[in-house]
């Protein structure tokens, strides 16, 4: 599996809330979380909870997820309080990291 993605914009009031949980594999940069990981399954849809309570008004993000064994990605939408999941065709997503 791979996950990557970036969510911009977190409140600065609540950053320490988020500096205090498990926020592994996403890593803290000032306001902006990033994710870049390779490896086992992991179930992000709690912690996308906990961040999208933690954006700030104009926050925004996305991650994608690959899961390469079912060849599905995932791809969620962040707001500030929710999140939306898309299921989108990798062969049409990937496809510009193909090209000769």
């Amino acid at each position: 599996m791979r996950i990557y993605g970036e969510i911009k914009g977190l409140d600065p009031e609540r950053i320490s809330f988020l500096q205090r949980i498990d926020l592994d594999p996403f890593e803290l940069n000032g306001l902006n979380l990033e994710v870049e990981h390779e490896g086992r399954f992991l179930d992000i849809e709690p912690l996308l909870d906990e961040i999208v309570a933690c954006m700030a008004e104009n926050g925004q993000g996305y991650v994608d997820c690959i899961d390469h064994d079912h060849w599905i990605v995932l791809r969620y939408d962040l707001k500030p309080g929710k999140w939306t999941c898309k299921r989108i065709n990798p062969d049409i997503s990937l496809e510009k990291y193909h090209q000769e």
